[in-house]
């Protein structure tokens, strides 16, 4: 668009800092555009400046799009992060989760407290078993600038060991993005598992956590080069022999399974009582111990002898629920025999007193 004819018009010089504060601060390109099409005014200078009112009132947080330095071995950062409170609290009480992730290999660990204090407990004793277990130090601990966790106490028993404390600038919590994407991927694990299982009671979800923690650290992500899992680059760096995991003993969370009873925990002479027991798979230890929840006594057992059906999983919920309800009708049943028996007796032999 061409600029009016200005020669009959009256001009009046203004810089651009001034055009920009008369015009309430708006973007200076689009002011040189608006003198450049307009009478009555006219630019000494196209240079741009810095205007502090711009710095005070249009400040946005910066969020730097460079990834960090990777560690170049296992141990040597590792990334925390605490979840909670929990609304259902778990069989022990457990209100908190917090989710260990290591640097290098994307192994992650969990571990579940009852108060947010207890996390300072937790870290303390995760760091002392990485140290017994690979007989290292962890070089770099990274985490939320939280006053929990960052207190005299954790920060001495850190300095003594070497360990050198990385926390994150005050809300910004994608500093610490690794273990922000570790607790998202678990939430999600954790809850779908939960509503695939309806019939396991939503208190052991502490159970749900370590399981899904397993089967994270057992499949493929593409933070791990070479199409590896957590797990295998772990234990290709601590150097196992066999670095491959065997997944023969993966079960699918809240699958039927019977249980066997060791002779020991049986009546003694009776011949024809159940030698298994039904009860559901909520977890395991290693790769020989299952973790099979009972329904009914509301306990999780350990054990290394136990068959699983190959039934439908609804169907044999299903089929539990129904004789649950048989059971239960059926012991109501004999209660009421039992009362109106107590009752009759109780009113003949008033009766007879009378």
């Amino acid at each position: 668009m061409p600029r009016p004819n200005s020669a009959i018009q009256p001009t009046r010089k203004i810089t651009l800092c001034d055009l920009h504060e008369t015009f309430g601060h708006a973007n200076v390109e689009s002011l040189k555009k608006l003198v450049a099409t307009t009478a009555g005014l006219k630019l000494p200078s196209r240079d741009n400046f810095s205007c502090e009112v711009c710095l005070l009132g249009n400040s946005q947080k910066q969020i730097s799009r460079i990834p960090p330095n990777r560690a170049t071995y296992a141990f040597q950062r590792l990334h925390v992060d605490n979840v909670g409170p929990i609304a259902t609290s778990g069989d022990r009480n457990e209100r908190y989760w917090i989710i260990y992730t290591d640097d290098y290999t994307r192994f992650r660990w969990i571990d579940t407290v009852e108060s947010k204090s207890d996390c300072t407990t937790s870290l303390l004793r995760f760091l002392r078993m990485i140290k017994t277990q690979h007989r290292v130090n962890v070089a770099i601990v990274h985490l939320d600038n939280d006053n929990v966790l960052i207190n005299h106490k954790t920060k001495a028993e850190l300095s003594s060991a070497g360990t050198v404390f990385e926390p994150s600038t005050p809300y910004t919590a994608h500093q610490n993005g690794v273990a922000k994407s570790s607790n998202r991927i678990y939430e999600a694990r954790v809850r779908l598992m939960q509503i695939g299982a309806p019939h396991v009671p939503k208190n052991l979800w502490p159970f749900t956590a370590r399981y899904a923690a397993e089967l994270i650290n057992h499949y493929p992500t593409t933070a791990v080069p070479g199409g590896k899992t957590p797990r295998q680059l772990l234990m290709e760096y601590i150097g196992t022999p066999n670095p491959v995991p065997n997944l023969h003993s993966i079960r699918k969370y809240g699958e039927l399974g019977f249980v066997h009873i060791p002779e020991q925990r049986r009546v003694q002479g009776n011949k024809f009582s159940a030698r298994a027991f039904k009860a559901y798979f909520v977890g395991r230890e290693g790769s020989r111990i299952y973790l099979m929840w009972d329904p009914i006594s509301n306990r999780v057992i350990r054990t290394s002898s136990v068959k699983f059906a190959n039934a439908p999983l609804h169907q044999i919920v299903a089929q539990d629920n129904a004789e649950y309800l048989g059971r239960k009708s059926m012991v109501l049943y004999h209660l009421s025999s039992y009362v109106s028996k107590f009752a009759f007796i109780f009113i003949v032999s008033a009766r007879k007193q009378y």
